[in-house]
């Protein structure tokens, strides 16, 4: 009896299928498994955290006054207002129809 691509140490598996087969099933599982346990992982981590995500707690207000010694030509306070959705930005009005939000990475504060 002939069988194709036998190899001494070559599984039942690889014997039957091949080995190039064998390694793509081998790929695709991997992949699968990956998939599922990343949805699985997703699905689990919303299911115990409830609370919604903010950058900055929704209502913060900070007043910064630079010391003049220590930061020379910078004068006067400023401002650092959140709104109620947690980004920068004055309160929302009830007749505003349409708002656009833009987010940016390059936000920090100290």
């Amino acid at each position: 009896m002939f069988i194709p691509y036998c190899k001494k140490d070559m599984t039942t598996m690889e014997i039957s299928l091949g080995p190039r087969k064998v390694r793509l099933y081998g790929v695709v599982l991997i992949l699968v498994s990956l998939i599922i346990s990343i949805a699985l992982g997703e699905i689990v981590l919303r299911l115990i955290t409830s609370e919604e995500y903010y950058v900055w707690p929704p209502g913060l207000r900070k007043i910064f006054r630079p010391a003049p010694g220590i930061m020379p030509g910078i004068e006067g306070e400023s401002r650092f207002f959140i709104n109620e959705y947690g980004i920068r930005g004055d309160p929302r009005k009830m007749g505003d129809v349409h708002k656009i939000i833009t987010f940016s990475l390059a936000s920090c504060i100290s």
